[in-house]
């Protein structure tokens, strides 16, 4: 009986790690691929609220062009290659660095584009505010479910010994 309460407890340890990790996992991306001169780079994030957007070309002395756009879009431009017909949320242009909040109509999922005339990498980090990580939360209550039954269990066994104690005495 040691071993399983040792081992229901290592799983309990690690289900509330996991747990406290589906919420406080950073939400974010960044890149900092270099991108050939007239191409775009696609890269999509979540959004449950506004985002921190902080930007720049790695050297920080070339332009790039910046664009926000919902996912649709952002799956025509990279099949056609253009940005035409193409109306952004954003659009950051000739811009050698960015840092600020961008604002969305709804949560969803929202795509970056960028291109520059350079041969230049550019590093982009979105900070969001964190979603729960549902697969985390999943396996911290599956890791976590056998030290609560015994848990449980002992809260039980030990009211149940009180009563029958308790009968004892009278």
């Amino acid at each position: 009986m040691k071993l399983i309460e040792q081992v229901s407890r290592l799983l309990f340890v690690i289900g509330i790690t996991l747990l406290i990790m589906s919420v406080l996992y950073p939400a974010g991306l960044s890149g900092g691929e270099s991108v050939d001169p007239g191409n775009y780079e696609g890269e999509f994030f979540l959004v449950t609220d506004a985002v921190y957007l902080q930007t720049t070309s790695r050297e920080g002395n070339y332009t790039f062009s910046l664009y926000i756009l919902d996912s649709d879009d952002v799956v025509q431009v990279l099949e056609s290659g253009t940005m035409d017909g193409i109306e952004p949320l954003y659009a950051l242009e000739e811009i050698m660095e960015y840092e600020g909040w961008l604002q969305f109509p709804e949560p969803g999922i929202y795509g970056l584009i960028v291109t520059h005339s350079h041969n230049e990498s550019v590093i982009i980090w979105i900070h969001g505010i964190a979603l729960p990580r549902f697969s985390l939360i999943y396996a911290g209550l599956v890791l976590s479910l056998p030290m609560l039954v015994i848990v449980t269990g002992n809260i039980l066994q030990g009211k149940w010994l009180a009563r029958k104690k308790m009968k004892k005495h009278k």
